[in-house]
Parts: C-alpha cells; sequence; structure tokens
C-alpha cells in the first residue's frame, strides 16, 4: 500500500472507472447511426482503420479550399511514385529546419 492510503491495483481500478464513465457520458451523445459506423470502423483491419481516420481527418478540411490544379496533382502523382520506386530519400523535419536554419546564419 502507498504512503497515501490506496494500493497501485485500486489507483488503477478507480482510473478505469473514471475513464469508463467519461466513454459512457460520450457515447450517449452519439445518435445510433454515429454509434453504427463507429462499431463497423472499430472491426476493421488496422490499416483499413487508418485509412478511415485519414479520410475523415480530411474531410474536417475547409470545402472552401480550390481544388488542386491538374499540374499540382501531377506533381503529387510524381513524388508518390518516386516514394514507391524508392529514388528518393527522406529527411525530417528536423533535417529540413536545420538545413534551412544553417543556411540562413
Amino acid at each position: 500500500m502507498s504512503k497515501i492510503g490506496f494500493s497501485t491495483a485500486s489507483f488503477a481500478a478507480k482510473k478505469w472507472h473514471v475513464e469508463t464513465e467519461k466513454a459512457k457520458r460520450y457515447h450517449r451523445g452519439m445518435n445510433s447511426t454515429a454509434e453504427q459506423v463507429m462499431t463497423e470502423a472499430l472491426g476493421l483491419s488496422p490499416s483499413l482503420r487508418a485509412f478511415v481516420a485519414e479520410r475523415l481527418i480530411e474531410s474536417l478540411d475547409i470545402p472552401d479550399a480550390a481544388p488542386l490544379s491538374a499540374k499540382w496533382k501531377e506533381e503529387v502523382r510524381g513524388r508518390c511514385a518516386e516514394l514507391d520506386r524508392g529514388t528518393v530519400v527522406l529527411r525530417t523535419a528536423d533535417q529540413v529546419f536545420a538545413t534551412a536554419y544553417a543556411a540562413l546564419t
């Protein structure tokens, strides 16, 4: 038992209870269609869930945004093809920013 009067197991049980209650309150506000979508989505494979999540997040983008021009679509496809072929070397954002910062100083 800890010095403050409860065991680690007790603390974990209380935390689990709080998280469960939060989830119940969240789900109470969802309509049956949303609940059905969530249930079905959680039954998908991890890669399909990631795809669905990405599409849902994309749907939150500004609806008034202009669609990509044909030139930009061609550029995106070309870059994706380079990645697929392994003909480009990816760099992390930290590497890119460090190079840019070094060029400025």
